[in-house]
């Protein structure tokens, strides 16, 4: 009987809304569901599913993108790192040069009064020797510098 009384009280709402505006369903109806306009409760799951979906996608891109920057970006900063290096590393073999460059003209400049008057010496020492020869040479043939005694006695074979 509950079930009737509970079946005739939905039956006076249902009049009754008709002429005041409709009233809340009943709770623990057993009567069908009231036909509703617009999406079930299913489709709104899934709905609600499939955006969580794509705002997760959405997310995953973002990060994604975000990885390809800062990797691009350490890549940059390493490249101009290794620029910076290479740079200073040129100008430090370039200055390197310069100071034995540098270094070595000093001490030529060091050495050349040191060298001088010894390269005097030799050249004046060599220029004796060749006059000594000349006038070795031009002087008249005596015992001691005949072709026999410069020889050993012996005559050269021609």
């Amino acid at each position: 009987m509950p079930v009737f009384a509970s079946a005739v009280t939905h039956a006076l709402e249902v009049l009754n809304s008709q002429e005041t505006g409709p009233t809340l369903p009943r709770q623990n109806s057993q009567l069908p569901a009231q036909v509703q306009n617009g999406p079930s409760q299913g489709e709104l799951e899934i709905q609600r599913r499939q955006l969580q979906e794509q705002q997760r996608q959405k997310e995953l891109e973002w990060e994604r993108l975000e990885r390809e920057r800062m990797e691009r970006e350490r890549l940059a900063r390493e490249r101009l790192e290794r620029e910076r290096l290479e740079t200073e590393r040129l100008k430090q073999e370039q200055l390197e040069r310069q100071r034995e460059e540098r270094e070595g003209l000093e001490r030529l400049d060091r050495e050349r009064p040191e060298r001088e008057p010894h390269e005097q010496l030799e050249r004046e020492q060599l220029e004796c020797e060749r006059e000594q020869r000349i006038s070795a040479a031009a002087a008249p043939a005596s015992e001691e510098t005949s072709p026999n005694s410069v020889l050993g006695g012996r005559l050269p074979r021609f």
